[in-house]
């Protein structure tokens, strides 16, 4: 993966085009509502819980905002930062943004909660290391970290064919194609060799399953959409075993939550303990 100085391939017309996005690309309400039973059980443990958000997702500023907390919101770009509020139904001026990168951020405070949606999937492999050793300073003792992150269950890919096959008879009267199948679509497209994924790339592959009438029109739809070709990120996608393993050198794992959504095995939630 490509390392600009904020080690993210993450721009703005992402983050422009966020609206068009749909579940688990986006938290669904499932997703939120095991955020907000996170956070309801921190309340109850701290008197005055200090919460960080790891980017700008806009359902999880909401959801603590609708707490009467003061989230502080750690992003690389203000710009990301102001287009994501548009999409909030909260608005408050408790909220606290920071413009920093989080592998190197150095903040004022610790904090009780961190959540993180997709956040370690946007930076590098060769850095997340660094990135947990310096989440793991910025929280109190016995302090969470929740995240969700796409993982790689296994070493083994899926049948794309297969997965395709297993849309179209038990998924597709309920779901949009791309959104829904989008765990076992990057693992199989997934650069193991660079450790990363283009974004664009895939989009590009997908196109040619269209052209070749693999896809149907209605499917390529939901990936045409979203307009790839002007997306630049590269997403990091660890194996389950090496995320428990890189995780472990600062922090305990004390959960997982499998969301009871298609293909969440793709994409679950960690909740962390600092060590």
């Amino acid at each position: 993966m490509s390392k600009p100085d904020n080690d993210t391939t993450w721009n703005s017309f992402l983050a422009q085009t966020w609206n068009r996005h749909r579940p688990p690309i986006r938290p669904s309400q499932v997703v939120i509502d095991f955020y907000a039973k996170t956070l309801d059980e921190s309340i109850t443990k701290n008197n005055m819980l200090e919460t960080m958000v790891l980017g700008a997702t806009p359902e999880i500023r909401d959801l603590i905002l609708s707490k009467n907390l003061s989230p502080v919101v750690v992003d690389y770009s203000d710009v990301n930062y102001r287009t994501l509020a548009l999409l909030m139904r909260q608005f408050s001026t408790r909220e606290r943004f920071i413009n920093q990168n989080w592998i190197t951020m150095s903040l004022d405070r610790q904090f009780d909660l961190i959540i993180g949606d997709h956040s370690l999937n946007v930076i590098s492999s060769e850095s997340i290391t660094a990135m947990l050793s310096n989440l793991h300073e910025h929280m109190k003792k016995q302090g969470l970290l929740v995240v969700r992150t796409w993982i790689r269950p296994t070493t083994q890919k899926p049948d794309l064919l297969g997965v395709i096959e297993e849309y179209r008879e038990t998924l597709q009267s309920i779901y949009p194609f791309y959104p829904t199948c989008v765990g076992p679509i990057q693992t199989c497209f997934y650069d193991d060799k660079n450790n990363s994924m283009k974004l664009a790339e895939m989009s590009s592959r997908l196109r040619k399953l269209y052209e070749q009438k693999i896809l149907t029109e209605k499917e390529w739809s939901s990936v045409e959409i979203l307009d790839y070709d002007n997306v630049t990120l590269e997403v990091y996608i660890p194996l389950k075993q090496e995320f428990i393993d890189i995780v472990s050198k600062s922090f305990r794992v004390i959960d997982v939550f499998y969301p009871l959504e298609p293909f969440s095995k793709y994409c679950p939630i960690f909740v962390l303990e600092k060590n």
